[in-house]
């Protein structure tokens, strides 16, 4: 079991989209044996959660016997159908006051849909106003969305209370979802930047002079600002640098003085080999087509594409090997293999160096043993 699903079993889900089904995902039983020794409450059977939630945080709800008191939906949490509402404001003593995150089950609740205005009753004039709620709720097939990065659906209420049509006739009324608040924009401080201000233009670029129009006008200005920064000897007449009317030198220079390991140029050099990759490979079918030497054009397109495999393995692999040698895996084997040889080295010049003190039951080889007599 994920981090994320423990933590979505203990915190109130706030926010009014679904981008997972995450918790239509049973858990393992280590994690049910975990969240018991930890007390926590077990969500409910998988078959029991509710796929499409079409109470979100952001609505305004009843709770069945409450009478018509709304409350809007502060947060919910799938795993274990359970609703959570604002509180009411606090009473005037402590002993009244309300819990801070009161909840109630899914079933309980009935989504408000608006006042609707009703005929007047028997005997009076005046038309009623009164607030109707959803008692079932239907909704259209989830959807994707890509570029929101969550499912989207629209759900419909097809009974309410009190009934909005005659008796037998259907009806299909579109419940919106709810609008996301806006954030406030802060005031303006002392030390903020005043629009004015941010919004000047203070550096133009020149282009009088750049980009060069050729090779002699480009090695002019950098000569002339290089002696500059840097006075030439007495033999070498200085070249004037205006900086009024040149422009700086960093702007010529852009190119160089930029990072070359910026996300833009990564991606740029990465498109590029990708390119050249297709290119080449193109290229190495057309070339083994040319030639077919008594082969069907599948069965040559067949081992070409085999060969290009393994070309592109071999090519691979040299890179992986050049790789290697640069981050000094070679000269890392070369160290191992001379302090190997250096170790095996001075255990032979050690027992070359072995002097034996005379003692009795001892017996020299017999070259030695001739040599001492």
């Amino acid at each position: 079991m994920g981090v994320f699903r423990l933590n979505a079993l203990r915190t109130i889900d706030e926010s009014p989209w679904t981008r997972h089904w995450e918790h239509l995902v049973p858990l393992p039983k280590a994690a049910r044996a975990r969240l018991k020794a930890q007390k926590l409450p077990t969500p409910v059977p998988v078959k029991d959660r509710i796929k499409q939630w079409n109470i979100v945080p952001g609505d305004r709800i009843r709770i069945r016997g409450e009478g018509g008191t709304l409350r809007e939906v502060f947060g919910v949490n799938k795993f274990r159908n359970l609703v959570y509402f604002k509180a009411r404001q606090q009473q005037e003593t402590a002993s009244q006051e309300v819990p801070t995150q009161p909840k109630v089950p899914y079933s309980k609740c009935q989504l408000y849909i608006g006042d609707r205005e009703f005929p007047p009753l028997a005997g009076e004039t005046k038309s009623l106003v009164v607030p109707v709620f959803a008692t079932r709720i239907v909704c259209t097939a989830p959807k994707y969305a890509i570029n929101l990065g969550r499912f989207d659906w629209e759900r419909y209420a097809v009974q309410t209370t009190p009934r909005v049509a005659e008796q037998g006739e259907k009806i299909k009324i579109h419940i919106p979802w709810p609008k996301p608040p806006v954030p406030a924009i802060p005031s303006i401080e002392p030390c903020d930047t005043p629009a004015d201000a941010a919004n000047e233009i203070t550096w133009r670029p020149s282009y009088l002079f750049y980009p060069p129009s050729n090779s002699s006008k480009a090695k002019h200005l950098q000569d002339s600002y290089l002696h500059s920064i840097r006075p030439p000897p007495l033999s070498v007449p200085a070249l004037e640098y205006n900086q009024e009317t040149f422009p700086a030198i960093e702007y010529m220079l852009g190119d160089e003085l930029s990072n070359p390991h910026s996300r833009t140029k990564k991606q740029h050099r990465y498109k590029g080999r990708i390119k050249a990759r297709h290119l080449a490979h193109k290229r190495f079918l057309e070339a083994e087509l040319a030639i077919l030497d008594g082969r069907t054009r599948k069965e040559a397109l067949v081992e070409a594409e085999w060969k290009w495999t393994e070309l592109r393995r071999k090519e691979e692999k040299d890179r992986k090997q050049k790789q290697w040698v640069l981050r000094g895996g070679a000269a890392r084997i070369q160290r191992r293999r001379l302090r190997q040889e250096r170790k095996e080295r001075k255990v032979v010049e050690k027992m070359q160096a072995l002097v034996l003190d005379p003692a009795p039951n001892q017996i020299l080889p017999g070259s030695q043993a001739s040599t001492i007599e």
